[in-house]
């Protein structure tokens, strides 16, 4: 694709690729900032891991309710939940 300008051709791709080519890296090296993640990435994929390990319900203990429950002996203390609750928050 060649273009006319003042009754010159010009080839702007050309041009393009002539300055792309003679055009160098500086040699001139740039301090960078830098951030090492490894130690974090290894403690978040031992606990990933572990999470991965453990079974999403404590079927002994969701059974030991249960049991407790059908037996009449399951008590709430209501006092204790909304301890436990308000500690969470």
């Amino acid at each position: 694709m060649d273009l006319k300008i003042g009754g010159i051709k010009v080839n702007p791709v050309n041009r393009y690729n002539a300055v792309q080519k003679t055009a160098k890296p500086s040699s001139v090296r740039q301090d960078s900032d830098k951030l090492d993640i490894s130690g974090s990435n290894r403690l978040f994929s031992a606990a990933l891991s572990a999470a991965k390990d453990m079974p999403e319900v404590r079927m002994e203990k969701v059974q030991a309710i249960k049991d407790s429950y059908e037996k009449g002996n399951y008590i709430v203390d209501g006092q204790k939940t909304a301890k436990k609750m308000l500690e969470s928050v």
